[in-house]
């Protein structure tokens, strides 16, 4: 009962998450030491959480995961806020790449060291 309510309460990156998901054809994934649940698909360069769905063109390593499972954490916490959250660091991210800011400066945001915290990363 609580997983859909959870479920709900997440909706709007819910329905986006699921959409990505069917349009990539992504595939539901676990990963074996981490347990944690994603959906993969080399048919996007994208690395997102939306609600229930980690989406990823690939796992490098396992702190892309927990980064991103950070990011389902705040998702859960934050519910139909979680958007506003998403936005952010979609222009976040966007400038990076116009500017060519270093990848650190990313990172050092704080709705970025709030997932890498939530993931339990320590980036130095």
């Amino acid at each position: 009962m609580i997983k859909y309510i959870l479920y709900l309460w997440q909706l709007p990156q819910n329905i986006i998450g699921l959409i990505i998901v069917l349009i990539t054809k992504a595939h539901s994934m676990t990963h074996v030491n981490l347990g944690i649940k994603y959906y993969y698909s080399n048919k996007c360069s994208i690395q997102i959480s939306l609600g229930y769905y980690i989406i990823l063109s690939e796992v490098k390593n396992s702190v892309i995961l927990r980064h991103e499972y950070g990011h389902q954490l705040q998702s859960m916490y934050l519910g139909p806020f979680y958007i506003i959250i998403l936005l952010l660091l979609i222009i976040s991210n966007s400038y990076k790449n116009l500017t060519h800011k270093d990848i650190n400066w990313y990172y050092n945001l704080p709705l970025e060291k709030w997932a890498d915290k939530l993931g339990n990363i320590s980036r130095r």
